[in-house]
């Protein structure tokens, strides 16, 4: 059975690979207190300048 920090960075690294396969490079803050989790880069193919940034804050909630 897994801990509330372990499905916290599992579903961290799910999250993480789904932005990854989209072309983001992500940076994770493990065991972050701050308001994101993730910060999620995409950049330009014509200049190589960040085009788009995400700052992430995964949760986990119970399904009833």
């Amino acid at each position: 059975m897994l801990n509330k920090a372990q499905k916290g960075r599992r579903s961290e690294i799910e999250v993480t690979q789904l932005f990854e396969q989209a072309g983001y490079k992500v940076t994770r803050a493990a065991a972050s207190k701050s308001p994101f989790d993730l910060i999620c880069t995409k950049f330009t193919e014509e200049n190589k300048k960040i085009c788009f940034v995400a700052f992430v804050q995964c949760k986990i909630k119970a399904v009833s």
